[in-house]
């Protein structure tokens, strides 16, 4: 019997029992099946008291949830993986000096100056910046999130040696959490990528105190959506269209102001900065430029063009060679991601 058919019509309303959790448990263990992973963070959000033993089971399981990989040629398994070991390279790079992550853990200093208080992460990926937060300021409490049970997996195996620390699975537009819970939410590079921006915000205000402070990071200019372009205009012979994931949707002067206005939260301070992010090798500089157009090649390759991966990677290197950014000792180096932190408080 498939033991993810419990599943297929799992609803966030239904109840996780024991028996649902052994066979989650069992089926992450035999099959990558998206309905798993669609069952597991709909039980997360349905029940709090299940939160923490998926977050148990992505520690043991996670590496098993890939979802299954299209039908293509050995040499496109590069798009098949998944991106949480990419996510987690790159998201270690945000701490460099100039990075989001130091001015963010200041900003979170600043904002809790007792030392203590509650702290939630949302799109943290592997575990960032609330690890670097918890470790800062150990008497403050704080909740790490993903909607990524990958994710998640890598954060649990992170936060072992942090007592001041849970991860769990969450919808930064659909919280599993209280009104007014929350002293500070921080999202590194998060808010740009939810589909509804809106919700996203207005579910930061209503877990947020009165008086807490939301603290979050956007790019404003980052390399790599330069050399997608390059790609994908090689491989339309066209200039393309906007990608899918816009990585500047709230660079826009005035779009931040006017979301913030209609989640009730008001604007505190703002800062720029900027920092470079390095890859040792192509591959991996490679990888991060497809994922904003990852939807695109795939339909272009479905529509019977058999050499869109072969096109892509070629364009890619010669636009890496042409800007000056692959190294002699073959590092790439996508340099000047520019980002505004923002800091808006709860009246």
């Amino acid at each position: 019997r498939d033991p993810c058919s419990d599943f297929r019509d799992f609803r966030p309303t239904d109840r996780p029992t024991d028996d649902t959790l052994l066979t989650t448990s069992r089926a992450m263990l035999q099959l990558s099946n998206p309905h798993v992973q669609r069952a597991v963070v709909a039980a997360s959000a349905a029940a709090p008291a299940f939160r923490p033993l998926v977050g148990m089971l992505m520690a043991r399981c996670g590496r098993y949830l890939s979802p299954p990989p299209l039908k293509r040629r050995a040499s496109m398994a590069l798009f098949d993986n998944d991106h949480a070991e990419l996510y987690d390279y790159i998201f270690k790079q945000h701490g460099k000096p100039g990075g989001p992550w130091p001015m963010m853990v200041e900003a979170v200093v600043n904002a809790l100056p007792s030392g203590s208080g509650n702290v939630l992460d949302l799109a943290a990926g592997p575990g960032e910046p609330g690890m670097l937060v918890a470790t800062r300021l150990p008497n403050t409490k704080v909740t790490v999130t993903d909607i990524s049970p990958q994710m998640i997996a890598k954060a649990v195996e992170r936060a072992k040696s942090l007592p001041n620390v849970k991860c769990e699975i969450a919808d930064a537009v659909k919280l599993p959490y209280g009104d007014a819970t929350f002293d500070v939410v921080t999202c590194c590079h998060g808010y740009m990528h939810f589909d509804d921006k809106d919700a996203a915000f207005v579910e930061t205000a209503r877990v947020l105190k009165p008086g807490g402070r939301a603290i979050f990071t956007h790019w404003l200019k980052i390399a790599n959506m330069e050399s997608s372009r390059a790609m994908m205009r090689a491989v339309l012979n066209a200039e393309p269209p906007p990608p899918p994931i816009n990585a500047h949707s709230l660079a826009t002067p005035g779009v931040i102001e006017e979301i913030l206005g209609k989640s009730g939260l008001k604007l505190e301070s703002t800062a720029t900065s900027e920092y470079d992010i390095e890859f040792e090798a192509e591959p991996g500089a490679f990888k991060l430029s497809t994922l904003p157009i990852a939807k695109q090649l795939e339909d272009v390759a479905a529509a019977g063009r058999a050499d869109v991966y072969e096109v892509a990677e070629k364009a890619f290197h010669e636009h890496v060679v042409a800007k000056g950014l692959l190294r002699d000792d073959g590092h790439v180096i996508m340099p000047a991601n520019h980002f505004r932190m923002v800091v808006a408080k709860k009246p």
